[in-house]
């Protein structure tokens, strides 16, 4: 009954899971070394906007500095959604960065006449994308009572009735963290609300915060995080600016692609994903399909099957909502039974 922001399925030393073994009340850490990390979240407050090195720039970071970045891999995700679901995904396309600057004077003297200026004139991504990188370095280099100074400021001319676009999510972001700048940042990235059964893919370096709501997550096998706003913790400025594609560009919201063409009810949504560390898909099962055997999804590979409503057997072992079950390499292809 207590609630939880996040679970966490796989074998990373920062939250190894748990396994217990089949036929007994016996629990052990989950063997191996598993390629991906699953996980579910539960999100009430904004998390942080944040980017993940890719596998060159995680091993180099790993190495200067193990106390803060934690492994050597890279960290690639998907987020499924479970519910309607807030986040903030890449920078937006430069005509929308150009009015929102336009829209927002604080956020244009934060990062400097001379920034704003380029930005406003850019034509191309490559010049807007120069800005942007500029605007950043500007905005994390603030001390955190100027920054402060200037959100405030814009919270309270929206909070007093001025027009601006992302209103509603400016004064609830500066709620949870005050003055933090973190909400000029959000500013620039592009905000989206996944429906239940639509996923995002964030590859390495691309910034990104999730807002709202409750998703499965799939990830390569890693946890390092490196943060620009909205978070007490590290905001790692110079690793952040370097790192970014600054690719100016709207969101894409993947659907899942169906490979259930028996005219059954219920399906098979594979989500692909440009990497080797994972696969993801959801399984329905309903109506008058109530049996399936999924073979494609990590042929041998170990999987992880987490129920998310209903009951039935996976590969003959008993599951309900809430159950995870992690099926060796050696018993695949999956059969699942509702």
């Amino acid at each position: 009954s207590k609630p939880y922001a996040e679970l966490w399925l796989g074998t990373h030393k920062n939250g190894p899971a748990q396994a217990r073994v089949a036929d007994s009340d016996e629990w052990k850490p989950l063997e191996g070394d598993l390629p991906f990390l699953l996980k579910v979240l539960s999100i009430n407050k904004a998390l942080s906007i944040q980017a993940h090195p890719d596998l060159a720039e995680a091993k180099e970071l790993h190495a200067n500095r193990p106390d803060v970045y934690r492994d050597a891999n890279h960290k690639p995700e998907l987020a499924l959604a479970l519910t309607p679901f807030e986040a903030l995904a890449g920078l937006r396309p430069l005509a929308e960065l150009q009015r929102v600057l336009d829209a927002t004077p604080e956020l244009a003297e934060a990062i400097g006449a001379d920034v704003a200026a380029r930005l406003r004139d850019a034509t191309d991504d490559a010049a807007g994308g120069a800005a942007v990188r500029d605007a950043l370095h500007a905005l994390l280099s603030q001390s955190a009572d100027a920054a402060a100074a200037l959100v405030e400021r814009l919270v309270a001319r929206v909070a007093g009735g001025a027009a601006h676009e992302r209103s509603e999510l400016v004064q609830r972001l500066h709620g949870a963290y005050p003055g933090d700048v973190g909400v000029f940042c959000s500013l620039l990235l592009n905000y989206v609300v996944l429906k239940p059964g639509e996923a995002l893919f964030m590859a390495a370096n691309e910034p990104h915060a999730y807002l709202s709501g409750d998703c499965v997550e799939c990830m390569a096998c890693s946890d390092n995080v490196v943060r620009a706003g909205l978070t007490p913790k590290l905001k790692d400025r110079d690793t952040l600016v370097d790192m970014l594609t600054y690719r100016l560009a709207s969101p894409s919201v993947a659907r899942g692609a169906s490979r259930t063409d028996d005219g059954a009810s219920g399906g098979d949504f594979f989500y692909d994903v440009p990497v080797r560390d994972f696969a993801l898909a959801r399984i329905e099962l309903c109506g008058n399909k109530t049996e399936r055997s999924v073979a494609t999804l990590a042929s041998g590979r170990p999987a992880i099957v987490l129920v998310t409503d209903g009951a039935g057997t996976v590969n003959g072992h008993a599951v309900a909502a809430g159950s995870a079950l992690f099926v060796p390499a050696s018993q695949m292809p999956l059969r699942l039974v509702c």
